[in-house]
């Protein structure tokens, strides 16, 4: 269970960079877009025609769906997360009696009627 809490916070960590990886490289983005004066939003930027080496059809609306889906991802680790600590407190609640819990005792192993008395 340890490697699983390990392996979904490796996850965790990873997915939480690289969203605010894109988080920020979106914004910085749009805001050096949006000092032409002429366009309003980030979204119509893609509209517009852009310098003959570059294409930007569509770049806004796939950028903004890749931060979206990184989210989304990041947020769904967190809740496997929580799922793995509730399953590992309810595994933590039962555990079987051992020969060093004092409530254990040899005498309930011991047959009701002893062979001795049998012999006898």
């Amino acid at each position: 269970m340890n490697f699983y809490f390990a392996c979904c916070g490796i996850f965790i960590f990873f997915l939480l960079i690289c969203s605010c990886i894109l988080q920020v490289g979106f914004d910085k983005l749009c805001t050096s877009i949006l000092e032409n004066k002429e366009i309003k939003s980030c979204s119509d930027a893609q509209q517009k025609s852009w310098a003959t080496p570059y294409k930007g059809s569509l770049f806004y609306t796939n950028i903004y769906s890749a931060k979206s889906a990184d989210w989304v991802n990041f947020f769904l680790w967190i809740v496997i997360l929580g799922l793995l600590i509730v399953q590992k407190r309810k595994e933590s609640e039962f555990r079987p009696l051992s020969a060093s819990d004092p409530e254990w005792s040899t005498a309930e192993n011991e047959p009701i009627v002893s062979s001795k008395s049998r012999q006898s």
